[in-house]
């Protein structure tokens, strides 16, 4: 049997997809102020708040450990 894909194309594109993943979702984290919520007025210029890698981690360390407890914050 003939293979149709050749392995290193399949390798190629499941490390696109990553790559892509990780572009996008910095995108997304800078397009906010151009999507907001409604309960916020609009603002070209917002603070800037970091990244959106970092607000994962900002949050996951919030769930676990609550602010009234972490020293420095």
């Amino acid at each position: 049997k003939k293979k149709v894909y050749p392995r290193t194309g399949i390798v190629v594109f499941r490390f696109w997809i990553v790559i892509l993943f990780f572009v996008g979702s910095q995108l997304s984290w800078s397009l906010r102020p151009f999507v907001g919520a409604k309960d916020m007025p609009f603002e070209v210029f917002r603070k800037q708040e970091g990244n959106f890698y970092q607000a994962v981690i900002r949050t996951g360390l919030e769930l676990f450990i609550p602010r009234v407890n972490r020293p420095g914050m």
